[in-house]
């Protein structure tokens, strides 16, 4: 199976480059798209008057596991520099999938949960064998690359 990719374009200091996920998630919520249509009745009360709003975007909703500290900071860097909350502008960052599909995304959430554990085997550190983390992240679709 292909791994999940954090690709960064943006070319100035604090670009990321490309990460591939060591783990990819193991869970999608519901995503799709959704169209606004407002109705009103007429006065006469014979027929609707219908506003047609715009479509919402598509969303990506992930959950998962992270086995190793390092994998948790690579999704706080792209987090915050995608946010501008690092050392570059808000931008939108490149998100490929298992079956190689790549949109461009806004990652919009990122909720990681840190769990004790007795044994993580993939842990690096002493430290890191007593925990894991699990998450939930979104991404906006700003656009389908491939």
């Amino acid at each position: 199976m292909a791994r999940v990719q954090f690709i960064d374009l943006w070319g100035g200091a604090g670009a990321l480059g490309t990460y591939n996920w060591p783990i990819n998630h193991n869970e999608e919520d519901e995503g799709g798209l959704e169209l606004s249509i407002e109705r009103t009745a007429t006065t006469n009360g014979t027929s609707f008057i219908r506003q047609i709003g715009e479509v919402s975007p598509e969303t990506l909703r992930w959950k998962g596991a992270i086995l190793q500290k390092a994998q948790k900071d690579m999704f706080d860097s792209f987090f915050a520099e995608s946010n501008g909350l690092g050392s570059g502008p808000r931008r939108t960052i490149h998100l490929v999938d298992q079956l190689a599909q790549r949109a461009e995304v806004w990652f919009t959430s990122w909720k990681p949960l840190r769990h004790r554990a007795s044994r993580n085997p993939r842990g690096s550190t002493a430290d890191e064998k007593l925990v894991y983390w699990t998450y939930s992240a979104e991404f906006e679709v700003v656009r389908r690359v491939s």
